[in-house]
């Protein structure tokens, strides 16, 4: 199918971020996706048919990472600028917790299967919520580059944090518990836009594009 959004002049309608419900029926969209009272939303749509079935609106910024929890009770959304981290509980998604303490843009984000959730940020900082959504605690994963997409293990022990921009550009595993570095690898000039984990948790896969 072909899923479509409000457009408009310039950027309107841009999508930078999709997530697909656990259970395959619902699909959710963001972007450059503003409304006409100037707030940013994201788009539900359901797959079967293709329609639109709801939007959630009143966010402050335009919306760069989406995330089901593993369980579908929650959908969390990751904005540009500052915004922050907003999460809907489901079915009847009503807000249910939000951090606007960031200084930059959310640039990775993952729930584990227990309900914990990991995000990124051009702050610098890796942020770790506790299943009821409230911080566990954050970190820095790098001292010159900006932490990127990220991904839980398997087993929900350990994050996979690759580098968005910088200089060093190495590849960093943190505790899924604690956010504790336990190593870091040697990357390849690269900016990072995605990560994931093979199901058997021995692999870790990332795509990006190179950095003169």
């Amino acid at each position: 199918r072909i899923l479509r959004v409000p457009i408009g002049p310039g950027e309107q309608g841009v999508l930078s971020t999709v997530a697909i419900s656990p259970d395959g029926r619902a699909v959710a969209l963001g972007g450059q996706t503003k409304g006409k009272d100037g707030d940013y939303n994201v788009y539900l749509f359901d797959i079967s048919s293709g329609k639109m079935t709801r939007v959630l609106g009143d966010l402050p910024n335009s919306i760069n990472k989406l995330a089901y929890s593993g369980d579908g009770r929650y959908l969390a959304a990751g904005l540009s600028d500052k915004g922050g981290m907003h999460v809907w509980s489901i079915p009847g998604f009503v807000k249910v917790r939000g951090d606007n303490l960031y200084g930059g843009p959310v640039q990775g984000m993952d729930f584990a299967a227990d309900g914990r959730l990991v995000t990124s940020s051009s702050d610098g900082f890796i942020r770790l919520y506790a299943p009821d959504l409230t911080l566990i605690t954050k970190a820095k994963t790098y001292k010159e580059d900006t932490p990127g997409p990220l991904a839980f293990s398997p087993d929900g022990k350990q994050i996979a944090v690759f580098p968005y921009q910088g200089l060093i550009l190495d590849i960093a595993i943190h505790s899924g518990s604690d956010l504790s570095l336990i190593r870091k690898n040697s990357g390849y000039k690269k900016s990072y836009h995605a990560v994931a984990w093979s199901k058997d948790g021995r692999y870790v896969f990332a795509g990006g594009w190179p950095v003169d």
